[in-house]
């Protein structure tokens, strides 16, 4: 990939839970790496699910190499959220990743 294609900024976001002053556990999206990535769209597929129809789209990001990229994690891309389905180490040459996600549906 050149790197004119690496034009959007995203945030790696991890689900902490820490403790409060009254003992009780409150949990956040903490922001733990930004970087450029290229979006590749994938076609969305329709389909009825329980007499409901949904529409399932699904995005590719791909990054320079980063350990510690994983399906609990999310991303956070302009306002918008993807959860991770899965990350890819492309031809296992630690140099880019892609990562599979679907788009949050906020209603």
């Amino acid at each position: 990939m050149k790197i004119s294609d690496f034009r959007h900024r995203i945030t790696f976001q991890e689900y902490v839970t820490t403790e409060d002053e009254l003992g009780q556990q409150i949990g956040q999206w903490v922001d733990v790496h930004t970087c450029w990535a290229a979006i590749k769209t994938i076609q969305g597929r329709e389909y009825v699910a329980a007499g409901a129809e949904r529409n399932e789209g699904m995005i590719r990001f791909v990054v320079r190499y980063t350990p510690g990229i994983s399906p609990t994690m999310r991303i956070s891309y302009k306002g918008r959220i993807f959860d991770i389905n899965f990350v890819v180490n492309d031809d296992e040459r630690n140099k880019t990743m892609t990562i599979f996600a679907t788009e949050q549906v906020i209603r």
